[in-house]
């Protein structure tokens, strides 16, 4: 009987993400109601005093993680990050961002997706390579404020940094960067905000928003 029940458990867990690859998925996150890990090895706390919620009407199955001066964070996924990843999620923006780095996800603290900067912007971000440096005005790409969007972050040993919006990708938005240039600065996966180089937690870097479906890969995905 426990058997069984393992099974059905397994195979219901499954078919919340079986339309994303399998292979080396490190953590997935559907926060229905809670940042807990599709295998419960990477399941996320708070960064901040100010808790996580989570709404209705997300872009997965019910929920989705609402940050407003709150982050979630874990140390179990940097880890298994050693070569190459993907980092994939949904994101919903409000009209206006509170602080000037608004950060979606932030890995080593140095590699990071988040606002370009200027507080109460949301119109583009950016993504960094080594030592947490911007990379230019070629790795901008436009935000909408009034629909989900999917982003996808890839590094891969040949082609750097590269990203995907909607499924869409930009030659003009890649970069190359080798990986040892991905300073490690802290052991911290966050989701809606970002620490400096102790892991603290810093306002500067608190996403105002909406974040779903987060999916972490340690190997680059294709398009």
């Amino acid at each position: 009987m426990k058997k069984l029940i393992l099974i059905i458990s397994l195979a219901f867990t499954f078919c919340t993400y079986a339309q994303a690859p399998t292979n080396g998925l490190v953590a997935y996150y559907g926060f229905e109601g809670n940042a807990n890990s599709h295998n419960g090895l990477s399941n996320m706390t708070n960064m901040t005093g100010t808790a996580v919620t989570y709404l209705t009407g997300g872009n997965g199955t019910g929920q989705a993680a609402n940050f407003d001066n709150s982050a979630l964070q874990t140390t179990a996924i940097a880890p298994q990050i050693t070569n190459e990843f993907t980092i994939c999620f949904w994101q919903y923006n409000p009209l206006s961002q509170n602080q000037i780095y608004a950060t979606r996800f932030e890995l080593f603290g140095s590699a990071f997706y988040r606002n370009n900067g200027g507080a109460g912007s949301a119109s583009h971000a950016n993504i960094s390579i080594s030592n947490g440096s911007w990379v230019g005005p070629n790795m901008t790409v436009s935000l909408s404020n009034s629909t989900w969007q999917h982003i996808a972050v890839k590094y891969d040993t040949s082609g750097g940094f590269s990203i995907f919006v909607n499924g869409n990708y930009d030659i003009t938005l890649s970069q190359n960067v080798s990986f040892a240039n991905l300073i490690k600065y802290n052991q911290i996966f966050s989701v809606g905000g970002g620490a400096d180089s102790s892991g603290n937690f810093m306002t500067s870097k608190a996403f105002k928003g909406y974040i779903d479906e987060v999916y972490v890969y340690n190997r680059a995905l294709n398009s």
